[in-house]
Parts: structure tokens; sequence; C-alpha cells
């Protein structure tokens, strides 16, 4: 019994030494035309002091930049948006990044 309460008090202690860091809301209202995802929000961070992840609400994390990437989060490709004005392929991730690298 002591053994199952020490086992469990170490869990959790080491749970709590790699806890998710904290991120911010952002959502398409915010942006505007220029919000550059599919998905209409999400929580944005950052980790490991450079890189920018973006979590949709049913809770996927994308990288926003080369650093999160570099981490081994998955591409934002699939959440990317194309640029109605045909300018470019995609919408610009930079107010994203930006905005991320004020939370690092």
């Amino acid at each position: 019994m002591a053994r199952a309460i020490s086992t469990a008090l170490l869990m959790a202690i080491v749970g709590c030494a790699n806890p998710t860091p904290p991120g911010t809301t952002v959502t398409q209202a915010e942006f505007g035309p220029g919000w550059p995802l599919t998905v209409a929000s999400g929580t944005l961070r950052c980790e490991a002091e450079t890189a920018i992840v973006f979590r949709t609400p049913d809770g996927n994390d994308f990288a926003v930049n080369g650093s999160a990437t570099s981490l081994g989060y998955a591409d934002i490709e699939p959440i990317w948006a194309a640029d109605p004005s045909g300018a470019a392929p995609k919408l610009s991730l930079g107010p994203l990044v930006d905005l991320g690298l004020m939370l690092c």
C-alpha cells in the first residue's frame, strides 16, 4: 500500500515537472481576413524558447515555425489556408509567429 502511494506521488511530481506551457487563445474573428488557418480558433503557445505551437480545439498540435517542427510537432499544412487572392499559395503565418514569440 505504501509503495502504491509512493509511486502515485512520484508520478504526480514528474507529471507536474513538464506541463504544457500556457498559451493564449487566438481566433479568426480577432485576426480578420488575414487569419491563416482553416480552423476558427485554437491555442497558441511557445515551447523551448522559440518553438511556436498551435493547438486546435480538438487537441491536435501543429508546428507554426521551424523550431516547433524540429521538436517533432506535426506540419501545419493540413490546416494552413490558401491565399484567396492568389498572390501566394498560402496566407502568411507571420502574425501567428510574431504573437507566439511574444509568449516566449
